[in-house]
C-alpha cells in the first residue's frame, strides 16, 4: 500500500462497502441499535437482569465496535498482509475508527 495509508484504506473500504451493500448495511444498523439499547453503561457493557435488577453482564466483555463480517473480512484480508497486521492494530486505531465511523460504534461515549 505504498503511499496509501491504513486510514485511507479503511475509509475507502467502509465507503465502498456501504455503497455496494446498502441493504445489508441498513440491516446491520438495526443490530447496532439493538446492541446500544442493551447497554448498561455508555461505555459498552451489556446488561442482564439478575433478581429483577439490571446489572452489567460479566459474562460478556465490553464492546467497542461491531462490523458486518463482509466488511471486517475485506479490511483484514488486505491489512493482515501489511506489516502492521490486523485491524484494529492498536487502541489508537480503534479509537480513531470509533470517532470516524459512529455507525459501527457500540458505546454511546468513546
Amino acid at each position: 500500500m505504498d503511499g496509501y495509508t491504513r486510514k485511507q484504506f479503511i475509509e475507502d473500504a467502509v465507503k465502498i462497502y456501504i455503497k455496494k451493500n446498502t441493504k445489508e448495511y441498513l440491516e446491520f444498523q438495526k443490530v447496532i441499535a439493538f446492541r446500544r439499547d442493551n447497554l448498561v453503561s455508555k461505555h459498552g457493557e451489556f446488561k442482564k437482569i439478575v433478581g429483577g435488577k439490571i446489572k452489567a453482564d460479566e459474562d460478556t466483555f465490553r464492546l467497542a465496535i461491531s462490523l458486518p463480517s463482509k466488511l471486517h473480512n475485506a479490511i483484514n484480508t488486505i491489512l493482515s498482509s501489511d506489516d502492521d497486521g490486523d485491524f484494529p492494530k492498536d487502541k489508537k486505531e480503534m479509537y480513531w475508527f470509533m470517532r470516524n465511523f459512529k455507525e459501527f460504534t457500540i458505546p454511546t461515549e468513546v
